[in-house]
């Protein structure tokens, strides 16, 4: 993860985790909104997946800046 291209991604998904703005503004935000409660406190933003939502939901909504699965997985 040291690479430059690695700089600039997210490197795990759970049901609750903090983002920068950098990775955020990377992302599609009403489709993070539909599957993941979003707050915002100081540029760094709280990501809770939405009761009932799988995960794979919420890591469909960042494929964008995650490292492999952007190249893997198609978006439903």
């Amino acid at each position: 993860m040291s690479l430059q291209w690695c700089g600039n991604v997210l490197r795990m998904v759970t049901p609750h985790m903090w983002a920068c703005r950098t990775l955020i503004e990377q992302v599609d935000r009403a489709a993070l909104g539909r599957v993941a409660h979003v707050t915002e406190t100081n540029d760094a933003f709280k990501i809770s997946l939405n009761e009932g939502q799988p995960l794979d939901d919420l890591e469909l909504a960042l494929l964008p800046i995650l490292p492999v699965e952007s190249v893997r997985v198609q978006k439903r």
